[in-house]
């Protein structure tokens, strides 16, 4: 079994990423779209509503995630991994 996402990990690892991606791009580097601005808004959003939504069982966090965003967290997590790929 795996352990348990650290969502403040994942966070923070992301955000030390984007600083580096800008630096780089500060630096001359050519731009690219969608600006990273853009994905580590959409990323930052995505892992508040899953932290948000954090609660003491799988199931009770999947209802409170549709709950809050009316979708399920397997599109959610689609969503993300769309982020991710557009960022890579």
């Amino acid at each position: 079994m795996l352990p348990p996402v650290d969502i403040g990990h994942i966070a923070s690892e992301l955000a030390r990423l984007f600083e580096e991606i800008e630096r780089v791009q500060d630096e001359g580097a050519p731009n690219i779209e969608p600006r990273p601005e853009v994905l580590r808004a959409g990323l930052a959003a995505l892992l508040g509503t899953l932290s948000a939504a954090e609660a003491d069982t799988l199931d009770a966090s999947a209802a409170e995630l549709h709950a809050r965003t009316g979708t399920s967290p397997e599109a959610l997590l689609d969503h993300g991994l769309d982020l991710l790929a557009q960022l890579s």
